[in-house]
């Protein structure tokens, strides 16, 4: 692993290979209970039937584009997120790290 991937960091000696709702597997078949939400973008645990159907919906029409265009999905979101939040005069724009937030 150390020959391919730049090191940056301390990484544990351990092989991720398979998660499901709360709980990630190694290489040996250890399960742990997941404490980490992947920087934010696995809070909703690993492979939830009706995400990963949503997942595998999308990517078949559309898997990323910029924000620069719209797109439905974005539109929807954005359309949810200002009706849920208050004051109700909220616009959203949508981000993919904390830089551009």
């Amino acid at each position: 692993m150390k020959e391919y991937l730049i090191q940056t960091y301390a990484k544990y000696p351990i092989e991720l290979v398979k998660g499901e709702g709360c709980f990630v597997w190694d290489s040996a078949g250890k399960k742990y209970l997941d404490f980490y939400g992947g920087h934010a973008v696995c809070i909703l645990g690993h492979c939830h039937p009706k995400i990963v159907n949503a997942i595998n919906g999308q990517s078949k029409k559309l898997i990323f584009y910029s924000n620069v265009f719209s797109t439905g999905p974005a539109i929807s979101l954005a359309e949810h997120l200002a009706k849920t939040l208050e004051p109700k005069e909220y616009q959203v724009y949508l981000t993919n790290s904390g830089s551009e937030a």
